[in-house]
């Protein structure tokens, strides 16, 4: 098993066997407007590129759904995730030869795998979640089994697993899982644009705002929001004019509206809908410390996050207040660029702290700034991801 952790030298071109130019085509169910797309499809082709290799990004929202939202991509019925993916396979037919890099494993994946077992094209598995529990497939078995071989997701897993040419991960927690199916396993966190996630001055005197953006998809994201709210509020308590901005989407984010509403309409929390990526940067300049609730210590999809908003936090130059997942304990020292905070109380004396102290808001942030650079910046990425593309030559 091979697993890239460090950063590694560039290919320049990557070329087929008969000396022509190999395209790399990146697969993606969500948009660009939505952080895993938008990092491990758009920003990767880009950042390949820059190596002289043909890239192109294929987004089942943007280009084959006419635009429709995150949760009416996943709501769709059988008969228009068949339709995409007959779409999908009519602009693949046009690229024979091309590597595949199909991230993660929800229906759109079906298209591109069956052109890998017709023997059309060859692909890399990006795998940057444990999705087991929260997977959107086929509802049909049958339609499962036609372009997968198998009804669920487990099999269908190890078998996308094994026969692609190199597995792509975010996590440790995921290079342990598929390297049971693919001996060939490079991990690649998720990265941030350090060029367009930068810093912004922030008055040390103005009250302080704290901020959180994200898909609220599930209980299990309700209920870390509801966690980040009460530990809101206890801190408010203690350091009167604090605020809180929250910019979300999903099936829960009308119960996080409404929870808002009933418990906590005294405190100065501002909840607004999704905001597209170009508008990003200019919410986090606009919060002094970025939280990152993720409660659930034994939840498997929680400790294999590789999370898009963290990284966004480090190279905004924001101290963060996080959950101690396993990712993130592997990462980062608690204290240094924010806190590292596992239960109720130790998320307040953390906001808390960070609220009364401009000087310690300060010096976190500037640590904060200069480990994004050093680690997860996207140029890094794609020097790693470059030399692995090319290797599968």
């Amino acid at each position: 098993m091979t697993i890239m952790s460090g950063a590694g030298t560039s290919g320049t071109s990557l070329h087929m066997p008969d000396g022509s130019n190999r395209r790399v085509l990146f697969i993606g169910l969500s948009g660009r407007d939505y952080p895993f797309v938008r990092v491990r499809c758009y920003d990767f082709a880009r950042e390949l590129a820059k190596h002289g290799i043909s890239t192109a990004v294929l987004s089942f929202r943007d280009h084959l759904s006419g635009g429709l939202s995150e949760v009416e991509m996943w709501d769709r019925g059988d008969r228009e995730k068949l339709w995409m993916n007959l779409a999908a396979l009519g602009r693949l037919l046009r690229e024979p030869g091309s590597l595949l890099y199909i991230q993660k494993i929800h229906y759109h994946a079906a298209a591109p795998f069956l052109m890998a077992r017709l023997g059309l094209n060859r692909y890399i598995l990006d795998y940057d979640d444990w999705d087991e529990g929260i997977h959107c497939l086929f509802k049909r078995p049958s339609l499962n089994r036609f372009f997968w071989g198998h009804a669920e997701y487990r099999p269908i897993l190890a078998e996308v697993a094994r026969r692609a040419q190199c597995c792509v991960v975010s996590s440790q927690l995921l290079a342990d899982r598929l390297a049971v199916f693919n001996r060939e396993i490079h991990l690649v966190p998720t990265g941030v644009d350090t060029s367009r996630f930068t810093p912004a001055p922030r008055p040390p005197r103005s009250p302080v705002v704290f901020g959180w953006n994200g898909v609220v998809w599930g209980d299990l994201m309700y209920e870390n929001m509801a966690f980040m709210l009460d530990c809101f509020a206890e801190t408010a308590r203690t350091v009167p004019g604090v605020s809180l901005k929250i910019a979300g989407a999903g099936q829960q984010m009308g119960r996080v509206k409404a929870l808002v509403a009933e418990r906590y309409g005294t405190l100065d929390i501002a909840v607004s809908d999704w905001i597209l990526f170009t508008e990003m940067p200019a919410f986090l300049h606009s919060i002094d410390v970025g939280l990152l609730p993720l409660v659930q210590a034994e939840n498997d999809w929680v400790n294999s996050k590789s999370p898009t908003k963290y990284f966004e936090y480090l190279a905004s130059g924001l101290p963060t207040v996080a959950s101690p997942t396993a990712e993130l304990r592997r990462l980062v020292a608690d204290g240094v660029q924010g806190f590292l905070a596992g239960s109720r109380g130790e998320f307040v004396r953390a906001m808390t702290a960070l609220a009364a102290d401009p000087v310690l808001r300060e010096a976190m942030g500037r640590r904060a700034r200069r480990f994004a650079e050093e680690h997860f910046s996207l140029s890094l990425l794609g020097d790693r991801l470059a030399e692995i593309v090319t290797r599968e030559e």
